[in-house]
C-alpha cells in the first residue's frame, strides 16, 4: 500500500491499493486526450442532460409567464432548455478532461 498526500492539504493522507494506483498510472500514460474527449462526447451523460433540461425549463417558464405569448417568443423560449443542456454537458466533459488531483 502506498500513502498519497494531497498537495492542497498535506496533513491528509490516503492509502490506495497498488492495483488502483497502477491502473490510474497506466490510464494517464496510455490514453490520448483527443481519443478520451471523443469517447466522452459519444456518451449521453443523462444526469447532466436532465439537470440542464429541468433548469432550462424552469428559466423558460419564468420568462414565458412575464412576456406576451406569441409564436416567435414561444419558439425562442423552447431553445433555452436545449441550449442549457448542451452547455452543461460541454462544461462537464471539460471538467472531466482537465481535472487534476
Amino acid at each position: 500500500m502506498q500513502k498519497v498526500t494531497s498537495k492542497y492539504s498535506p496533513h491528509l493522507t490516503m492509502t490506495h491499493h497498488p492495483a488502483v494506483l497502477h491502473n490510474l498510472n497506466m490510464l494517464r500514460k496510455r490514453v490520448d486526450p483527443l481519443k478520451l474527449e471523443k469517447l466522452l462526447n459519444q456518451q449521453p451523460h443523462f444526469l447532466v442532460l436532465l439537470l440542464g433540461l429541468v433548469t432550462g425549463s424552469t428559466i423558460a417558464l419564468a420568462i414565458g409567464f412575464t412576456l406576451k405569448a406569441d409564436l416567435e417568443t414561444s419558439l425562442l423560449l423552447s431553445l433555452i432548455p436545449i441550449a442549457l443542456c448542451y452547455l452543461l454537458r460541454k462544461v462537464y466533459i471539460y471538467t472531466l478532461l482537465h481535472y487534476q488531483d
